[in-house]
């Protein structure tokens, strides 16, 4: 294929990740899909360098505006995140039917990159995973032809009378190894900013097992806004009990267990006891009343 064809082919399979990235999760609504179809079409549309006038991408942006504001009031302000995906695909469909060169091809790539970010939110499936992957390299697959594209076009301005159209029909410029050295390099730093991320977690090495105080552990905070163990902790129920009529619990129920009395701006925090020895002569003493079974799990 000429570089014209690899660049588009590549711009197009990016527009399509980022697309199927908030379509897959299942919330968007179903019309949108026709999003995917009009990508197809366009493609075919791109190889001849032809385009929608302008004011269609504008009516059908503000249609995308009105849609987004109908689903909000209808469903209100948790369904902000939805409308705001509704809105920004239509708004990339909007510029990708009026786009008429390169500039407008890089608003573009912006767009998918916002899609990208909107999916991580309304698609939360395995599927999203594999999504990525391969936008990450249909993403650098359209930039470097798109930089190529660009050289091509200074290449023909400076040999002066060689038109533009012949320098983007060369085949030996984009070939079967270039398009692996490409792949694998966008293969490669998606999977070292996973071990990256991996080995250094947004909240710390406190939140890996292998530096926890254990799975016995208490937290040492009670969160109200965030996780509701607080820093530490797998939420994981630490006691149970079974057997237990209604009528005993409502006389009085005494656990042992950890005091929250410190107040935090998120919530509360155990404040400093001194430990105070077990008396196990309790064990030794005789059963009074009915005797209840208790089990207790970490």
């Amino acid at each position: 294929m000429s570089l014209w064809a690899w660049y588009q082919a590549g711009f197009a399979a990016a527009l399509l990740m980022a697309v199927l990235s908030v379509l897959l999760g299942g919330e968007m609504p179903s019309q949108l899909w026709l999003s995917a179809l009009v990508i197809v079409v366009m493609l075919p549309l791109r190889l001849q360098r032809k385009h929608f006038p302008g004011w269609s991408g504008t009516a059908l942006g503000l249609a995308g505006l009105i849609w987004a504001g109908s689903l909000l009031s209808q469903l209100g302000i948790e369904a902000a995140v939805l409308a705001a995906g509704v809105a920004l695909l239509v708004i990339t469909m909007a510029r990708l039917i009026t786009a008429a060169n390169l500039k407008h091809d890089g608003q573009l790539l912006l767009l998918t990159l916002l899609l990208m970010f909107s999916g991580s939110v309304l698609h939360t499936e395995v599927s999203y995973g594999l999504v990525s992957l391969g936008y990450a390299v249909a993403m650098v697959w359209a930039l470097v032809t798109r930089q190529l594209v660009v050289g091509a076009g200074m290449e023909a301005k400076r040999l002066g009378g060689v038109s533009e159209e012949i320098t983007l029909g060369r085949r030996d410029i984009i070939t079967g190894r270039f398009l692996t050295i490409v792949a694998t390099l966008s293969v490669f730093i998606v999977f070292s900013t996973g071990i990256l991320f991996v080995t250094f977690p947004r909240m710390g090495l406190r939140s890996l097992g292998l530096f926890s105080r254990g799975a016995t552990s208490v937290p040492g905070s009670v969160s109200l806004q965030d996780r509701s163990r607080g820093e530490i902790g797998s939420g994981a129920v630490v006691a149970r009990i079974y057997d237990l009529p209604l009528s005993t619990f409502e006389q009085g129920l005494y656990l042992r267990g950890p005091v929250y009395d410190e107040l935090l701006s998120s919530g509360f925090k155990r404040g400093s006891f001194k430990k105070q020895e077990l008396d196990r002569s309790i064990a030794t003493k005789p059963v009074v009343g009915e005797e209840y079974v208790y089990e207790v799990f970490s």
